[in-house]
C-alpha cells in the first residue's frame, strides 16, 4: 500500500563493498584498548545472537597504515556496520595525531547509515554527524545497545530502501534561537526553507530517545482497551484507520507549505515547522499506544505487528526531513531571486506489505477465535 503526499522522492540504497563481494564481518568494532572492558561484554553478546564480528581496537602501530583518505574504503570493505565506541579515552589519546583523528572523523561521516558512534561519556569528535546515527550507552543498557545495533544490521542487510545512503547531513544551517534570530535578521536568499528546516531537524533530533525505543520495541503508553470480539475495532479502526488520519495530516500540512513560505513571517513558519514535528512525534507515541494496548493474549503478534507499520513512515519522515535541509543548506549558497526558497516537497510513504499480510492472516486467527 503507498501513500504519496504531493515532488523530493527518496530512492534509498545500501552501499556494499567496493570489491562487489559481501563483506566478511558483520560488525567492526572501533575503540581503543583503555576501553576494552565495555567493548568486550558487547563483543560477547553480539557473538551469541550470531553476528560476525571484526575487533578492530586501535593501537599505535595500526595508525597510519591505512591512507588517510581511503579510511572509509577500508571500513565499508570489511564489514556492514562499523560501530565506533566514543569516550574520553578515545579523543585524549596521545599518539593519535590530529590529521589522524580528522580522517577518523570524516571516513565515519561518510559510512552514514552503515555507521554507529556509542557513546560511552560526555566525550565529542568534533565534525562527527550523531545525531541519527549514535547511542548513548549512559541511557540504555547492554541489551538495548546490541538491539539497536543489531536493528541497524538487520535493516542494511534485508531492507537497505528503508535506509538512505547518506540519512543524516553534515548540516550547516543556523542551530539553536539564536542563529535562527540572525537569519531572520539578515534574511539571505533561501533564509525561509533554512528557517524553517533548522526547527524540523532540530525537533526530530530532540525526538530520538523515543525514535530508539520504537526501534527497539520498548516504549509501551497503556490506556487502550480492546475485548476479544473487537478485533475488528482495532484493526480496522485503530490500526488502518489511524494508519490513514496520519498520513492525511501529513498531507494537509505539507499542502499549506508554499502558503506558509511565501508570507515570509518567521513566526508563522517556526509554527509550521514545530507542527511538522509533533506529527512525527504522533507517529511515534501512536506506536506506543499500539503496543501498550489491553488485548486478548492472542493478539500479541497482531499487536505487535501494527506497532511496526510505523517503521517506514517514520523513516520516509526523517529521510524527509534530512533531505529538505540539505535542500535548504543549498539555497543558502545559492545567489539568485529570493523565488528559488520555494521549494515544491514531496514526502513518500511506503507501507510494509508483508506486514499488511500477516496483520490480515493474525486478524482472520483471532477473528475466528
Amino acid at each position: 500500500m503507498r501513500f504519496d503526499i504531493f515532488p523530493i522522492v527518496l530512492v534509498s540504497s545500501c552501499r556494499m563493498s567496493t570489491s562487489g563481494r559481501p563483506p566478511e564481518f558483520d560488525i567492526s568494532l572501533c575503540y581503543v584498548s583503555e576501553d576494552n572492558g565495555y567493548v568486550t561484554d558487547v563483543r560477547g553478546v553480539l557473538e551469541v545472537v550470531g553476528m560476525r564480528v571484526l575487533d578492530d581496537k586501535f593501537t599505535e602501530s595500526q595508525f597510519g597504515t591505512t591512507p588517510l583518505n581511503n579510511l572509509d574504503v577500508a571500513y565499508r570493505d570489511r564489514s556492514y556496520l562499523t560501530v565506533a565506541f566514543i569516550s574520553q579515552n578515545y579523543v585524549r589519546k596521545e599518539w593519535v595525531a590530529p590529521d589522524e583523528l580528522a580522517a577518523q572523523v570524516w571516513a565515519f561521516n561518510e559510512l552514514a547509515s552503515r555507521f554507529i558512534a556509542i557513546r560511552l561519556d560526555d566525550a565529542e569528535l568534533p565534525g562527527l554527524s550523531l545525531s541519527s546515527h549514535h547511542v548513548d550507552n549512559r541511557s540504555m543498557d547492554i541489551a538495548k545497545v546490541v538491539g539497536a545495533i543489531k536493528l541497524r544490521l538487520d535493516l542494511l542487510t534485508t531492507q537497505p530502501e528503508l535506509l538512505n545512503a547518506e540519512l543524516h547531513p553534515r548540516l550547516k544551517l543556523p542551530d539553536g534561537p539564536e542563529g535562527r534570530q540572525q537569519l531572520i535578521q539578515e534574511q539571505p536568499p533561501g533564509w525561509r526553507a533554512a528557517f524553517k528546516a533548522s526547527i524540523m531537524h532540530e525537533g526530530l533530533d530532540r525526538l530520538e530517545p523515543k525514535w530508539y525505543d520504537h526501534q527497539l520495541g520498548l516504549r509501551k503508553v497503556p490506556g487502550l482497551h480492546f475485548r476479544r470480539h473487537e478485533s475488528a475495532k482495532f484493526l480496522q479502526g485503530h490500526v488502518l484507520g489511524g494508519v490513514q488520519t496520519m498520513i492525511q495530516d501529513f498531507s494537509s500540512h505539507i499542502a499549506r507549505n508554499d502558503s506558509v513560505e511565501k508570507s515570509g513571517d518567521p513566526n508563522a513558519i517556526e509554527q509550521y515547522a514545530q507542527e511538522f514535528v509533533s506529527l512525527y512525534e504522533g507517529l511515534l507515541d501512536w506506536a506506543a499506544r499500539t503496543r501498550g494496548s489491553s488485548t486478548p493474549p492472542n493478539w500479541s503478534v497482531m499487536v505487535q505487528t501494527s506497532a511496526q507499520l510505523a517503521d517506514a513512515l517514520l523513516i520516509s519522515v526523517k529521510e524527509f526531513v534530512d533531505s529538505y535541509a540539505r535542500e535548504a543548506e543549498n539555497l543558502l549558497n545559492d545567489v539568485g531571486d529570493d523565488a528559488h526558497d520555494r521549494k515544491s516537497l514531496t514526502l513518500k510513504f511506503d507501507l510494509d506489505s508483508a506486514l499488511l499480510d500477516i496483520l490480515l492472516i493474525e486478524y482472520k486467527k483471532v477473528h475466528r477465535g
